[in-house]
């Protein structure tokens, strides 16, 4: 297997995979992946300029931690949320970073599944079980300045290497208990308190079994909850 870890803001329309992976654990994918553990399929949009193009404001709930425009039903891209809220009509995601990274993705793989450390090892299963030629991990990191963000980056090394089978589940959770200490985390969590919840559900390890995976359907790109 040809596998290798790029930022999304590498990959250009003349690169191609077999399976591409995205990574944003504080929040998107983490989000993403609570949404659809509970069955739902969720509508990802690039940039919140692209709420034009859904129906009307009240048949959506959209999870983002962006500003948007009046009239939509707004809540955090929160896994803590994700998790629990009732969610009215069709949920959208759109973010500053992971939104981008899956439509990047996109562009170059036939198929995107979205990981975090909370269902790491679903997805290391998912992409032995159909053993790609080529595999791209696409740690989202902070897009704006195009910066690697450091818990995007050890949960895609910690993937590589349960798909080697160099790792462990002992060896994934010392890499997520480690992201508490990245001093990023640690001034998020300094500014903002209630994110705790959200870092506790994004850095335990296998806490899913399912595996997200993003496709284009008509003009938008739609997860469904998978296997």
């Amino acid at each position: 297997m040809q596998l290798s870890i790029r930022p999304p803001w590498s990959l250009s329309p003349g690169d191609s995979a077999e399976l591409a992976v995205v990574i944003d654990v504080l929040r998107a994918t983490t989000t993403a992946c609570f949404l659809c553990a509970r069955g739902t399929e969720v509508i990802v949009l690039e940039s919140c300029g692209d709420l034009a193009s859904l129906g009307p404001p009240e048949n959506y709930t959209v999870f983002s931690e962006l500003a948007l425009p009046p009239g939509w039903r707004h809540v955090d891209n929160s896994p803590a949320v994700a998790r629990t809220s009732d969610v009215v009509g069709t949920p959208v995601l759109v973010t500053t970073n992971g939104t981008r990274a899956i439509h990047a993705a996109l562009g170059v793989a036939s198929a995107v599944a979205l990981a975090s450390f909370a269902n790491i090892g679903a997805v290391a299963a998912w992409i032995r079980a159909r053993a790609p030629q080529t595999l791209v991990l696409v740690p989202a990191g902070f897009d704006p300045r195009r910066e690697a963000r450091y818990e995007d980056d050890v949960c895609a090394r910690a993937l590589e290497g349960l798909v080697r089978g160099d790792a462990d589940p002992v060896t994934v959770a010392d890499a997520a208990a480690g992201c508490w200490n990245d001093a990023r985390v640690k001034r998020r969590l300094d500014g903002n308190p209630a994110l705790r919840a959200d870092v506790e559900l994004a850095l335990a390890p296998n806490s899913l079994s399912s595996v997200p995976v993003a496709l284009r359907r008509g003009e938008h790109v739609v997860i469904h909850p998978g296997s």
